[in-house]
């Protein structure tokens, strides 16, 4: 997860050209939060019907996002490999389109 560099451990670059700055904002952000309050563990499959229901009020606010944000945040998430992040924002997307029917979720702007 977002763990401190060890003072005896190599720097390793990581190029971010393909993740936008307000991203990396958030993404530093959730990296800052995780240790005060770790996320609680969402549950597969998602037995809850919102997001406040599946994880702390924190998290839920925080994925919160216009479809574009969010889909950034995945793809930033994953690319980072910050599990906890790609799964709470990937969840927010499966509450999105959960009891919708095909029509409906073939015009939400996911795309």
């Amino acid at each position: 997860m977002c763990a401190e560099q060890d003072e005896n451990s190599e720097i390793e670059e990581i190029k971010l050209d393909n993740i936008k700055s307000e991203t990396l904002v958030k993404v530093i952000e959730y990296c800052k939060h995780y240790p005060e309050e770790p996320m609680t563990e969402i549950e597969k499959p998602l037995k809850f019907n919102t997001m406040e229901e599946a994880v702390q009020g924190w998290y839920a606010t925080f994925v919160d996002l216009e479809p574009k944000p969010l889909k950034e945040l995945i793809t930033a998430a994953h690319f980072l490999d910050i599990k906890p992040l790609y799964n709470l924002a990937c969840a927010k997307v499966a509450f999105t389109i959960k009891a919708k029917i095909p029509e409906e979720i073939a015009n939400l702007p996911y795309k």
